[in-house]
């Protein structure tokens, strides 16, 4: 059983890193997807 709660603490900590990334991430994105818009 240790091993399951170890992974689910693995993975909550990598959702906790990506929330935190999404506001950094995000705008890039949208930039990105902008461009390709404009490329057409």
């Amino acid at each position: 059983v240790p091993a399951i709660t170890t992974l689910i603490g693995v993975l909550t900590v990598m959702v906790n890193i990506m929330n935190m990334l999404k506001p950094i991430l995000a705008p890039r994105l949208y930039l990105i997807e902008y461009f390709r818009y404009l490329a057409r």
